[in-house]
């Protein structure tokens, strides 16, 4: 891999790292919003008479709620995982033989 097409990766791997900081800001604000909506169900189930609402939409409402508690669990592993390190998928700490030419490269980051 010549100069070029060395800096060329390194340009890639910045963008795909500010793309995953962006994801993980909005995966943060998601995370945020549902924590609301969370408190507020449960706020709502705390104040919730199931004979006057029925047992139906009681019901209902923990179903959501359990729901909503499932996506933030799945947010906190995503969140857990550290941060991506692109420089294997280009070949970069590889022989050359074994390194991905700039179409490869392109057609890896569109997929």
């Amino acid at each position: 891999m010549n100069e070029r097409d060395r800096t060329h990766v390194k340009n890639l791997e910045k963008k795909a790292q500010a793309a995953q900081r962006e994801f993980l800001d909005a995966l943060e604000e998601l995370r945020d919003q549902l924590e609301l909506v969370r408190d507020a169900e449960h706020e709502k189930l705390a104040n919730m008479d199931d004979k006057l609402y029925g047992v139906d939409r009681y019901k209902k409402i923990e179903a959501e709620v359990e729901g909503i508690e499932t996506v933030l669990r799945d947010i906190e592993v995503i969140e857990s995982m550290p941060e991506l390190d692109l420089s294997g998928i280009y070949g970069l700490n590889s022989s050359p033989d074994q390194q991905f030419t700039e179409q490869e490269i392109e057609e890896i980051l569109n997929s």
